[in-house]
């Protein structure tokens, strides 16, 4: 059949010929990711510390991930981490072969493992999950869509976790196909959705929904030029969201729009110079004045592109490409951003050198953006990090890769601090820390910002010194 889909190595859309898979991400190859396993040695600390604040270093690590049983293609489309918690939640799709329709994919990090959640599905449907946010650990929204085979109509799927169990819920239509690609979630009672439609013409328009807490309620969104769709949004409160994607009238040329809790109202989006035109895949905002969205731009050869909100206007931030970018067969794309702050985000991005699809990451410390150092699962062939979701300690990416074995397996990455030091906050005493390094009282310890109950551990060094003195 011939569907309208984003490819998972490339977020234009355009039309291709499969047989039964309905992605806006495409088809990705590959099997099981490797299991890295790190020590750890509790110990409690003597008395409170006073930690100082200083710039941090991180490395990634592949997370091991299950694929639903009896499936050759599974895939993670986007994730949703809760701050102050250890919790994050990743959706997707996966099919048992390219012949046979796809389910909806779910899977939660509880701090340890990933494992996957029971998630329902339309009857007669082809159903892929694009976007999830979780505004609580008991609470997450995901959106995306279902194909009906029998008028081959495509219509937007919802579905809410009460932190027991999936539930569908109902959504509105326009024409014959509809499609959300993502969602941002404030509280329980109010979510921001964001996608396109298909118009009487057959051309695409951006189109946007809200959650009240019942009920999925249509709005208008502004179609400045010939066709448009979102791709990307995030909302710092129901009265403030920024969505982001593309629109072409000849051109494709960035897309961004902003809702003030009445209407949306279009925001001129930048291109570089010497671009002919980009758009911008992902955002994401800490406030009304502060958001970062990403993307690529047409310059020769495509490259990366970073756009900061400062309240009034979108500029663009220099960003990094992998030092292969040139021998790329497309674009090289952030496709997904998460900030914490004005002086911290981090990208996911993707590109094919040499024609194999690979992922990177960049990481903005307010000053700028620098690329990251990222590992590879056992026997990797092709990927790519299509999501990313930060808390103000940690970052989870996911997507899918390629190996022999399997034609697509989900992938999921997070990054370790390795020398973070916590701004003025004290460590109670007789709490526990695993991981990175940290000056705590002229004592090296080591710290894991994983955990929200931080525990102090010294590091051997120091447990030498002590015993000599002792």
């Amino acid at each position: 059949m011939t569907l309208n889909t984003r490819s998972a190595f490339g977020r234009r859309l355009r039309t291709i010929r499969l047989r039964s898979v309905h992605t806006r991400k495409g088809l990705l190859i590959g099997t099981g990711p490797i299991v890295l396993l790190v020590g750890v040695m509790p110990i409690a600390a003597p008395g409170g510390a006073d930690v100082n604040s200083r710039s941090a270093a991180r490395t990634w690590h592949v997370q091991p991930t299950p694929n639903p049983s009896g499936t050759e293609i599974s895939g993670l489309s986007s994730i949703s981490c809760v701050p102050g918690t250890t919790r994050c939640t990743a959706v997707g799709s996966s099919s048992r072969t390219l012949s046979t329709i796809t389910r909806t994919l779910a899977e939660r990090w509880d701090g340890v493992h990933w494992r996957i959640q029971p998630i329902p599905t339309p009857a007669g449907t082809s159903d892929t999950l694009y976007g999830v946010s979780c505004p609580s650990a008991s609470v997450c929204m995901t959106v995306g869509t279902a194909f009906h085979s029998s008028n081959r109509h495509t219509t937007p799927l919802t579905e809410v976790w009460n932190g027991k169990s999936w539930r569908v819920l109902a959504s509105p239509t326009v024409g014959s196909r509809t499609q959300l690609n993502a969602i941002s979630c404030t509280s329980a009672t109010w979510c921001e959705a964001v996608g396109l439609f298909d118009d009487s013409t057959g051309k695409s328009q951006a189109f946007a929904e809200w959650w009240n807490g019942s009920t999925w309620h249509a709005q208008t969104a502004v179609r400045p030029v010939n066709s448009s769709m979102f791709t990307g949004v995030s909302c710092f409160n129901p009265h403030a969201c920024f969505a982001v994607g593309s629109q072409s009238d000849g051109d494709t040329r960035p897309l961004t729009q902003w809702w003030n809790g009445a209407r949306w109202l279009v925001r001129a989006a930048p291109v570089p110079t010497g671009a002919n035109g980009g758009y911008l895949s992902a955002v994401s905002c800490t406030s009304p004045s502060a958001c970062t969205a990403t993307g690529t731009d047409f310059r020769p050869g495509g490259v990366t592109l970073a756009e900061r909100w400062n309240g009034t206007s979108w500029r663009i931030q220099p960003t990094p490409n992998p030092s292969d970018w040139k021998s790329s067969f497309r674009s090289v794309e952030l496709d997904g951003v998460s900030c914490t702050s004005t002086v911290a985000c981090t990208a996911s991005g993707e590109y094919a050198p040499a024609g194999n699809a690979d992922y990177f990451i960049e990481r903005w410390n307010g000053g700028g953006w620098r690329l990251e150092t990222t590992q590879r699962p056992g026997g990797f062939m092709h990927g790519a990090l299509l999501a990313i979701s930060c808390t103000v300690t940690r970052c989870s990416a996911v997507g899918a890769y390629t190996r022999v074995s399997l034609l697509q397996s989900t992938l999921a990455m997070a990054d370790r601090l390795t020398s973070h030091y916590l701004s003025r906050s004290r460590l109670r005493p007789g709490t526990m820390m695993i991981g990175g390094l940290a000056s705590v009282s002229g004592q090296n310890a080591w710290l894991d910002l994983d955990v929200s109950d931080f525990t102090l551990v010294p590091c051997l060094e120091d447990l030498r010194r002590q015993s000599r003195k002792d």
